[in-house]
């Protein structure tokens, strides 16, 4: 199954993946403007937020159900990014006006906001002892912050290019790739060192993606 955003209807089309045809849809509320999904590894609930200028709506979807519940707690605005952490314990929200908020998964209840500003993305290495979040406001420098998942705290902050937007962590948990949007270069982290190794350039305006 393929779970897929819709913000032009409020809702969150279902896919069939074997026949590549939409089963079902999941509506939120009106006016909703659901932008990223996360799922738990179990596949029992998947989360989204409001990509939206004004205070952002967050929701658990119960699945296959597609139950939906308002979650309660934290705020910002722009939720440009939903994340369970590896263990499914946890989701994480970027709120690119507002901070990281973390809500627990098996109540729907809220945890804390770690005070990262601008944050857009989060990876977690594989053991999920660590997560590094790309933050800064768009068309400046920017950060990776770099949070011990069990304290929440941050442990170190690397600057890396132009408004950072999409960050993934190698299997081996040896390197961190970051793509800096503005001025279309891949910043290289060495894990070890928490260091900027390597700035590739990339051809293209704007790119914001990592696979």
């Amino acid at each position: 199954t393929l779970y897929v955003a819709v913000g032009g209807n409020s809702s969150i089309a279902v896919i069939d993946r074997t026949t590549n045809t939409l089963a079902s849809r999941i509506s939120l509320p009106a006016g909703s403007r659901p932008y990223a999904l996360a799922i738990t590894p179990d596949g029992t609930k998947l989360f989204t937020g409001d990509f939206s200028a004004t205070a952002a709506a967050l929701y658990s979807v119960t699945l296959p159900a597609g139950t939906v519940k308002q979650l309660n707690g934290g705020g910002g605005s722009y939720m440009s990014q939903a994340i369970v952490t590896p263990d499914g314990t946890q989701v994480w929200y970027c709120s690119y006006y507002g901070n990281v908020e973390v809500f627990d998964v098996l109540t729907n209840t809220y945890i804390t906001a770690l005070p990262i500003a601008f944050p857009w993305n989060v990876a977690f290495n594989a053991s999920g002892t660590v997560a590094y979040v790309t933050n800064g406001a768009e068309g400046v420098t920017g950060f990776v912050a770099v949070v011990d998942t069990a304290t929440l705290k941050t442990i170190a902050s690397i600057q890396v290019g132009k408004s950072p937007r999409a960050v993934r962590v190698t299997p081996s948990g040896r390197h961190v790739f970051v793509i800096n949007t503005t001025d279309t270069i891949i910043s290289q982290i060495d894990t070890a060192t928490n260091t900027v190794i390597r700035s590739i350039k990339i051809p293209g305006v704007n790119a914001t993606g990592l696979g």
